[in-house]
C-alpha cells in the first residue's frame, strides 16, 4: 500500500518519490493463499440465507455474524443478492432489509456459479500484483493502467525504464560461489561483530533479509547466494564436525558459532550440477553396493543413499572428499562411513566390499590416506 501511495504521488507535487518494494517466491505464494482466504464458504452462504429467511424481512447484522464470524454479514448478504436469491432493501440504520424470496431449484447451483467466480477474480487480482513485480514494463504505466488510465509514453525513471539511474534495482544473478567455500565461511565468522548461530549464519551467507541486521552489513552478506539453504547449512555443519568452528553458549543461553584459531580449515568445494550423463553401470554398482550394505546395517537402502545421490554420484564422478561433500544427500556422518568406499567405486568402477571405510590402518586399499576429518 506505501509502495503504490508513493508511486502514484511521484510528479504530482512536481518532486520525484523515491520507495523499494522487496518481493520474492514466498511473498508470491502467501499473497495466493491470502487472496482466496476472504472468499466465503458455500456453507457460510448457506447459514447466511437461512439467518435472513427466519428473520421476516428485517436482519440484524448481529444475527449473522453470530453464524459466520470471521465475514462481514452485509457482504454475505450482498453475495446472496447477486445470486439471485434474495432482494436486499434500504438499511434502516443498522438494521437491514432483506427480503428472501422461496429458493429456486438451481439454488445451490448459483452459490457455487457465484463463489467460484469470486475466488477467480480475486486469485487474478494476486496474479497482477505479483506479474507487477516481475515484469519488466515501466512501473508507472503499470500503476495508471490499474487505476484505468493510458500513459503514452513510460515514466523514464523507475528501474525499469532507467535501471542504472535508479538508485534502487531489482535483484541480480547470484555471484558464482567461491572456489574455497570453507576458508570463506570461516574468515565471515572471524569477522562478525557479533556472533550468529547456524540459521543465522546460514541466512547471512546466503544474503537473506532474515539475517539479523548486524551481520547485513557484514562483507560476506550474500557470498553464498549461488547455493541452496540446505547446501549451506551442509557446508557449516562439516566446518563444525571438521573443527574449524566450534559451537558455544553464550551468557544468555543462546548456542552460536566462532572459529577456532590456528584449526585446519577443511577446503569445501562447490560441486557444479551434472552436466553429463550418468553411467548406467555406475549407478548398477552403486546399487548393489548400497543394497549389500543395508543388509549388513540392519536398514532399508534409502536410509543409506536416496537414489537421487546415486544418480548424482555416477555423473559427477567424484574423485576426492572435498568434491563428495559437495553432492547432495552426502553430511558429514555418511562422509565419514561411506565416503572412501564410494570413491572407490567411482574411481574404479567395481564395488568395494561392503564393509566401506571400516578396515585397519590409516590408508584406504588403493593407498590414499584417511583424511583427519571427511568433509
Amino acid at each position: 500500500e506505501g509502495y503504490v501511495q508513493m508511486v502514484g504521488r511521484a510528479g504530482r507535487d512536481g518532486e520525484p518519490s523515491e520507495t523499494v518494494m522487496l518481493v520474492g517466491e514466498a511473498d508470491a505464494r502467501a499473497l495466493r493463499q491470502f487472496a482466496v482466504a476472504d472468499v466465503p464458504t458455500i456453507d457460510d452462504l448457506r447459514r447466511t440465507y437461512r439467518v435472513v429467511r427466519a428473520s421476516g424481512g428485517t436482519v440484524d447484522p448481529e444475527s449473522i455474524a453470530r453464524e459466520v464470524p470471521d465475514a462481514d454479514p452485509r457482504v454475505l448478504v450482498g453475495m446472496l443478492d447477486q445470486a439471485g436469491l434474495v432482494r436486499r432493501g434500504y438499511d434502516e440504520g443498522r438494521t437491514m432489509r432483506v427480503e428472501a424470496p422461496p429458493a429456486p431449484a438451481d439454488a445451490a447451483e448459483r452459490i457455487e456459479r457465484l463463489l467460484d467466480r469470486l475466488a477467480r477474480g480475486a486469485a487474478e487480482r494476486a496474479e497482477r500484483i505479483i506479474r507487477f513485480g516481475r515484469e519488466d514494463r515501466c512501473r508507472h504505466r503499470q500503476v495508471a493502467e490499474h487505476f484505468g488510465e493510458q500513459l503514452d509514453h513510460a515514466c523514464g525513471a523507475c528501474d525499469v525504464c532507467e535501471p542504472t539511474g535508479s538508485r534502487h534495482r531489482r535483484s541480480r544473478a547470484a555471484s558464482p560461489l567461491p572456489d574455497d567455500v570453507g576458508r570463506t565461511i570461516v574468515d565471515a565468522v572471524s569477522a562478525l561483530a557479533w556472533p550468529l548461530g547456524r540459521k543465522s549464519l546460514v541466512a547471512m551467507l546466503r544474503g537473506s533479509q532474515s539475517a539479523p541486521p548486524s551481520a547485513r552489513r557484514n562483507g560476506a552478506f550474500g557470498v553464498l547466494a549461488a547455493a541452496s539453504e540446505s547446501e549451506v547449512t551442509r557446508w557449516v555443519r562439516a566446518l563444525e564436525s571438521g573443527g574449524a568452528l566450534e559451537a558455544f553458549e553464550s551468557e544468555e543461553g543462546y548456542r552460536l558459532l566462532r572459529s577456532r584459531p590456528g584449526a585446519e580449515i577443511p577446503r569445501l568445494r562447490a560441486v557444479p550440477p551434472a552436466t553429463g550423463e550418468t553411467d548406467p553401470g555406475l549407478v548398477a554398482r552403486l546399487r548393489a553396493w548400497r543394497l549389500e550394505r543395508a543388509r549388513q546395517d540392519g536398514m532399508p537402502p534409502y536410509i543409506i543413499l536416496h537414489d537421487r545421490t546415486l544418480d548424482e554420484l555416477a555423473a559427477l564422478r567424484p574423485t576426492t572428499l572435498d568434491e563428495l561433500a559437495g553432492v547432495k544427500g552426502l553430511g558429514p556422518a555418511k562422509l565419514d562411513r561411506y565416503g572412501l568406499a564410494l570413491l572407490d567405486l567411482c574411481a574404479s568402477g567395481s564395488p568395494p566390499m561392503a564393509g566401506g571405510d571400516e578396515g585397519d590402518g590409516d590408508a584406504d586399499p588403493v593407498g590414499r590416506p584417511r583424511a583427519a576429518s571427511h568433509v
